[in-house]
């Protein structure tokens, strides 16, 4: 792959070292989705890594000394301007059920994490409709049914089995909950390993913040988790806009994350913090571009040459 050579021989040639120092006060925020634990072909690049990849991601930031920090320690010492040189910070979106092998992994490097959890399918267990049908359509190359997203809701799961049993599709994605997010217990299981619970809407979606903010700390403390820990959000599918700030701002909210890539310093909006978004196609020596600040170095110089010659 001509981008992978490039990283490499730009990595050996002391240039992502270099980035590195130049960087040393940026902070990194790594973004991750879920694990793919299905046999058979895999699905969604930047949705499912993985298993086996995202434990050697997981190792090799447990090895390279670089400093992993957890989300709410971060926001402080980034405002505070006392990060350590490279800190690194690792999200996850959603709480898809895999997580739960996520935190297993990641307490056995001993990594701190955050997990933005998405509450309205921990209330109305189901798939995700809408991923699991897109994952068969492109499986099999049938289409996904015209009618399925309108169909009611509380018939949606039959169809989409229907579905897959017409398609033929490999391995047992629905016993296996490939598509699920976490159960109650599930979320009990991940917050004991150590991994912080905060926000991502009810419903993800941001049609109506307030409430949609509200329902998702209403649905959390249900499970036990208190309001007044819940001061870090994530947009969903990284949608944003600066109107959003004062709803956040009036809830407490301290950070909410993007997905924007970039590093992260003292004069980044504390509303609007960037992140990389890890994947199945990401290779080692793109990973290592962006953790050394190489990536961000690059893309600020290529936004400068492009507002010149506009």
């Amino acid at each position: 792959m001509a981008k992978d050579a490039i990283y490499s021989a730009l990595r050996a040639s002391g240039l992502f070292k270099l980035s590195n120092h130049l960087t040393r006060n940026g902070l990194r925020i790594l973004c991750y989705h879920g694990l793919w634990e299905t046999p058979g072909p895999g699905y969604g690049d930047r949705l499912f890594m993985p298993v086996a990849q995202f434990e050697a991601r997981m190792q090799y930031l447990a090895r390279s000394g670089r400093p992993v920090l957890s989300l709410d320690d971060a926001v402080r010492r980034l405002g505070a301007g006392t990060l350590p040189r490279g800190a690194t910070v690792i999200t996850i979106d959603d709480g898809c059920a895999s997580t739960v092998r996520m935190a297993e992994i990641l307490a056995q490097y001993r990594l701190p994490s955050t997990v933005y959890v998405t509450t309205w399918y921990i209330d109305n267990p189901a798939p995700i409709i809408q991923v699991a049908a897109d994952y068969i359509s492109s499986v099999s190359g049938q289409p996904v049914p015209a009618d399925l997203m309108s169909l009611p809701r509380n018939q949606r799961e039959a169809a989409l089995l229907r579905f897959g049993k017409g398609a033929d599709v490999p391995g047992d994605w629905h016993g296996l909950r490939q598509f699920h997010l976490m159960t109650p217990d599930e979320l009990a299981r991940v917050a004991a390993l150590g991994m912080d619970i905060q926000l991502h809407t009810h419903r993800h979606n941001m049609e109506d913040l307030p409430s949609e903010l509200d329902d998702n700390a209403n649905a959390l403390a249900r499970l036990g988790i208190e309001n007044s820990r819940l001061t870090h959000f994530c947009y969903p599918s990284g949608n944003h806009q600066i109107e959003h700030f004062d709803v956040l701002q009036e809830r407490g909210i301290r950070s909410a994350t993007t997905c924007v890539a970039g590093l992260n310093f003292r004069n980044t909006p504390r509303l609007a913090l960037k992140r990389f978004l890890d994947g199945r196609s990401v290779s080692d020596a793109e990973f290592d571009a962006y953790l050394t600040g190489f990536q961000a170095i690059a893309d600020g110089a290529r936004e400068r040459i492009s507002s010149i010659r506009a």
